[in-house]
């Protein structure tokens, strides 16, 4: 009888660390540990369940099939969304970084980039903060040359070609004022 107390408790334990695993993997930004975790505690835990006799501790036999209709419910729903998450983050780990994705990319400046002024560029549809170490106007094809954080560092996508470096408009090679702002050049 003490034996089956234990296994008892134990399954209790588990079933509860199972609980709190889900709930950490639900909080957590990393899926690492809490899912496989949470598997292992629940499974483990509904085995030490039936191990434990536990109509004899219990010493009913309603309230046994009532517990045990209740846990493997939770265990079941538990387990499977664990199982869900734990699939999609060996999928998620397998792909390349998503930061990957953007360098080389081809986007729209929206507005003027220079050194000290931050801009906009649409890249697949979505508005980004870019900037960029030359002038850059608006309406301008930039390639993505590094991502920082949500901030893109692009240059003008045709770097052979000059711009001014107060407006950004587009230069000829024998030009040496800027004939959009008047800037020397």
């Amino acid at each position: 009888m003490e034996g089956n107390v234990i296994f008892l408790l134990v399954s209790v334990v588990l079933l509860v660390l199972g609980i709190i695993f889900v709930v950490a993997e639900i909080e957590s930004e990393e899926v690492d540990f809490f899912g496989p975790g949470a598997l292992i505690s629940l499974i483990i835990g509904v085995i030490f369940w039936f191990v434990s006799n536990p109509i004899q501790v219990l010493q009913s036999l309603e309230l046994f099939v009532f517990l045990t209709i209740v846990i493997l419910s939770l265990v079941i729903v538990l387990s499977g969304f664990s199982l869900i998450l734990t699939v999609k983050m060996i999928k998620t780990r397998s792909k390349p970084p998503l930061e990957d994705a953007f360098i080389g990319g081809i986007g729209k400046s929206m507005d003027l980039i220079k050194k000290t002024k931050e801009g906009y560029i649409m890249y697949k549809g979505e508005l980004w903060k870019a900037r960029s170490d030359k002038t850059i106007a608006a309406d301008k094809k930039v390639r993505i040359v590094k991502k920082d954080g949500l901030i893109l560092q692009v240059e003008p996508e045709d770097p052979e070609k000059l711009f001014c470096n107060n407006c950004g408009a587009e230069l000829n090679e024998e030009t040496s004022v800027c004939t959009e702002c008047g800037t020397n050049i």
